[in-house]
């Protein structure tokens, strides 16, 4: 039994100091990523988020003369997010039990790619160009069955200082303005 021990170490090695060695191991590979991070900065690590180019449409319908399914829904989970039981446009991510669903709301939504403050300063025009800035609060259109369940693609994004609500069926590919709600 020594025999096969000895034969399985290398030079210098106990059977105690294997644990050792993988530790140290483990702390050179964690050494080598942090300083490939340091060097390269997260970009390295690949995208945290989507970063696509979104497309934002005017009134809901899109210049093809289509519309989104759900865009009633949208209407509506605006004005049910405007009413002051729940707070007026909570901005806080938190669950919320309405009497007989669940829904999610508040949380930034970080317009990375402009779209939606572009589309903002063009519709508007000329302006206080800090109006369009945000920030955003996303929202649930739809409510759940439980605050475990997965909460689809559906939001609606608000400009907290203009009002403007955009909708966007398919988790921030597109957007479709739908109004300002104050």
């Amino acid at each position: 039994m020594q025999r096969e021990e000895k034969a399985s170490m290398s030079s210098g090695q106990t059977p105690d100091s294997r644990p050792r060695l993988r530790h140290r191991l483990r702390m050179r590979l964690a050494a080598v990523v942090m300083a490939a991070v340091a060097v390269l900065g997260f970009a390295a690590l690949g995208p945290l988020t989507a970063t696509a180019s979104a497309t934002v449409y005017n009134h809901a319908c899109g210049s093809n003369g289509t519309c989104p399914a759900g865009e009633n829904s949208a209407v509506a989970a605006a004005n049910f997010w405007n009413q002051a039981p729940h707070g007026h446009w909570p901005t806080a991510r938190a669950w919320e039990y309405t009497g007989h669903t669940w829904i999610y709301h508040g949380g930034r939504y970080n317009d990375y790619d402009h779209q939606l403050r572009n589309f903002e300063q063009n519709y508007y025009g000329a302006g206080d160009p800090n109006l369009y800035n945000g920030p955003y609060y996303e929202y649930d259109v739809y409510g759940h069955a439980s605050y475990h369940a997965a909460r689809g693609a559906a939001r609606i994004v608000r400009n907290s200082v203009t009002g403007d609500v955009f909708y966007s069926p398919d988790h921030y590919s597109n957007f479709w303005y739908i109004g300002t709600w104050n």
